[in-house]
């Protein structure tokens, strides 16, 4: 049965443990879980243009809803430990509660279509794996009681998360763990679809044990099992969603192909950046792929990784990573319309809400950003903004700058707003930089001209979580100084000590 193209524009996705991570205006620090804090969590999004609701109930492993599959966890782990859930999300489920039920009935009254997206191999908290303390109800009994089953034979022996904690993949009992729970949310429940989130973990092989095909034909085999499942279920249209990196290079290690995965039954193909807000995206070779697919560009609160401006040490959490503003909203989705995207998708939106004391800056989430990412047009008119940072996929940064070596750096631009004149480009360092640092900029050939104004790029309320002000230089950008399309940007320092680039970002105005 050929299936419609999915009609979404904008995909959300909720995490369920920011309603406790999160200070909101539903939720006080340390108030434990209440079904009334989910249902706050969807509704907030409700009017603001979101047509397709993702919810995460729970890491993938332990049912968060009634199952038949797995429904004694909380019973197994009470009577192992002797502890109890402090937290609330597990004895709300052992209680009668059901997530996913809630789900669907929430996005109904809102006429948003509501989604499971199921995470495939999350090792948040496995390090807790047979460890006496509450953090170890994350930990299944199918998980802890199958230590040959672990990707990494030292598991026990690192602190903290680790991508390649996670169960192999290449064996089948693992796979089949995730695919019964998988079709017991199918065959149970009127959901919109399912979203396979491939991203968290990334790891699911042992690469040295595995071959590219070995691995591409276990994973398409899984997700043509899936789309069976939701083929036989019937009733109306059931879509098949897939996160997956917005890098194609990164497919092969997880055991992913495009083509086979359309092949397979995939409706939806969310391109996501794995944790940032990414404008490097391989959108137009996936769409020559899969050219009757939707294609998503995924964005979050985040726009780079950068732990010498971290002020949060603990071993969870990105407080100190610089929030994305509404400019680069708007850019990012606009660059991903350019390049073939259907739509975009948001992940980690409510994050704005942490990082409480310090010096961190503590925002509601800008919701209003979110109708707008759908509409063409506006986002046509707004000035853009260009940022390179510490990323998973297409990385390009920290790189050192060392004397006498001009660096280069690759930024995709869209066609820039009707009467654009031109704009302001900045560099972003790990060290203070003094006046022996004569760097000099040039994008695509041109040399450009410095300028001492090195403040915020468009009123960017985020801007002192890039750099320090010492830590910058700035430059200014003709209006035909950039292309659609690939720009290389050039940075040279004649002489004196190397630094370390950690941010790039350019406004045009």
């Amino acid at each position: 049965m050929k299936r419609p193209k999915a009609p979404f524009r904008l995909l959300y996705n909720n995490d369920t443990t920011n309603t406790l991570s999160c200070v909101s205006p539903w939720h006080e620090q340390g108030e434990p879980f209440r079904e009334e804090m989910l249902v706050a969590s969807i509704e907030e999004v409700a009017g603001h243009g979101v047509d397709a609701y993702l919810l995460s109930p729970g890491l993938g492993w332990i049912p968060w809803w009634q199952s038949k599959v797995y429904g004694d966890h909380y019973e197994w782990w009470t009577r192992k430990t002797g502890l109890d859930d402090t937290q609330g999300f597990f004895k709300y489920v052992a209680d009668g509660g059901d997530m996913v039920q809630l789900l669907i009935d929430t996005c109904r009254r809102h006429d948003m279509a509501p989604f499971v997206s199921y995470r495939l191999n999350d090792v948040h908290h496995m390090e807790h794996c047979g460890r006496r303390t509450p953090l170890s109800i994350r930990v299944c009994r199918f998980y802890e009681e199958h230590p040959e089953y672990l990707i990494n034979p030292d598991h026990a022996q690192i602190e903290g998360y680790r991508k390649d904690r996670g169960q192999n993949w290449a064996i089948p009992e693992v796979r089949e763990y995730k695919f019964a729970l998988i079709r017991e949310l199918i065959e149970s429940y009127d959901l919109a679809g399912v979203e396979l989130d491939f991203l968290r973990d990334n790891t699911l092989f042992r690469l040295d044990e595995t071959s590219e095909e070995e691995r591409i034909e276990i994973v398409s085999g899984f997700v043509a099992r899936v789309r069976g499942v939701m083929d036989r279920a019937g009733g109306p249209c059931r879509y098949l969603c897939v996160r997956i990196p917005l890098e194609l290079r990164a497919h092969a290690d997880i055991g992913l192909d495009v083509g086979r995965l359309s092949d397979a039954g995939v409706d939806l193909f969310n391109l996501s950046g794995w944790y940032h807000t990414t404008q490097r995206f391989d959108v137009a070779e996936v769409r020559r792929l899969v050219p009757d697919a939707a294609i998503y560009v995924e964005m979050t609160h985040s726009t780079g990784s950068h732990p010498y401006f971290l002020k949060d040490s603990r071993l969870y959490g990105t407080a100190g990573h610089p929030r994305t503003s509404d400019h680069q909203f708007y850019t990012t989705a606009h660059l991903a319309q350019q390049r073939g995207a259907d739509g975009v998708s948001l992940f980690n939106f409510v994050y704005y809400r942490s990082g409480q004391g310090g010096d961190i800056p503590v925002y509601e989430p800008p919701f209003h950003v979110l109708g707008k990412l759908r509409d063409a047009a506006f986002l046509a008119r707004q000035a853009q903004y260009y940022m390179l940072g510490g990323t998973s996929y297409h990385r390009q940064l920290p790189r050192a700058l060392a004397p006498g070596e001009p660096t280069h750096f690759q930024m995709d631009v869209a066609p820039p707003p009707a009467g654009a004149s031109g704009g302001r480009l900045r560099l972003h360092t790990e060290q203070a930089l003094t006046g022996d640092h004569q760097i000099t900029a040039r994008i695509n050939g041109a040399a450009l001209e410095p300028t001492d104004d090195v403040g915020r790029l468009l009123g960017n309320p985020f801007d002192r979580m890039i750099s320090p002000l010492p830590h910058r230089r700035a430059w200014l950008v003709p209006p035909d100084a950039v292309r659609d399309g690939m720009n290389d940007v050039e940075f040279a320092l004649p002489g004196g000590a190397g630094v370390k680039v950690v941010y790039i970002d350019m406004a045009l105005t």
